[in-house]
């Protein structure tokens, strides 16, 4: 587990934030005979969920100068994405979130001295970070016009 109190400063160019993060994580495991030398079963499970800002500078929080960036031109750009009827968001920092999940689970049966049996099932999940998805939109829209 970790949160915002367990992290220092973020120092960068002089500036000073605290990012807002969260990290949390689960798990389990389960296993044992069902049936004395004849049949057992095992299942393994985990989930985490990171919530972090990106790295690096955000239009409107950060000093102008430090991004090379003119308020005029992204004003100017902004307008540019609304015309073409993508929203442009706002500009301040914001936070990633990402989900996790993986499952385990296998099956031994040996129905005689000769024969053996096995069963195994994996599942796995990872959420779309939604930077990610935002960023696929606006490049699939543009792409059709």
């Amino acid at each position: 587990y970790r949160t915002d109190a367990l992290a220092g400063e973020l120092v960068i160019d002089d500036i000073s934030t605290i990012p807002e993060l969260a990290t949390a994580r689960a798990g389990f495991t389960a296993g044992g005979p069902i049936r004395r030398d004849r049949a057992h079963f095992f299942v393994a499970g985990e989930w985490e969920r990171v919530r972090e800002p990106p790295t690096g500078f955000h239009v409107g929080e950060s000093d102008p100068l430090r991004l090379s960036l003119v308020p005029d031109s992204v004003a100017r750009m902004r307008l540019l994405l609304q015309e073409l009827g993508v929203d442009p968001g706002t500009a301040s920092s914001f936070s990633l979130e990402n989900q996790l999940a993986n499952l385990f689970a296998r099956f031994d049966w040996k129905p005689s001295e000769r024969h053996d049996a096995m069963v195994r099932y994996s599942f796995s999940a990872a959420d779309a970070d939604a930077f990610l998805g935002a960023f696929e939109e606006v490049v699939g829209s543009a792409a059709a016009a």
